[in-house]
């Protein structure tokens, strides 16, 4: 019988820093209207990659200790 191995990504910090980030955008909309807001849009992205290279990184890294059965 083959066991299952798993890894759970949870990357709490980012994902708050992410919904930090979505929270003040939305309010700047508020108050000044929707429009262009480069800088926010560009600290969200920045955010978004992190989480997603962390991701990589860390299967990556389950995939090689993983020991063929």
């Amino acid at each position: 019988m083959r066991s299952l191995r798993r890894l759970f990504i949870n990357q709490s910090i980012e994902k708050n820093r992410l919904f930090h980030k979505i929270n003040k955008l939305a309010k700047a909309q508020r108050i000044s209207g929707i429009g262009r807001k480069p800088n926010l849009w560009r600290k969200i992205n920045n955010i978004k990659n992190q989480i997603i290279d962390d991701t990589v990184h860390q299967i990556i890294e389950f995939a090689k200790n993983i020991k063929p059965t």
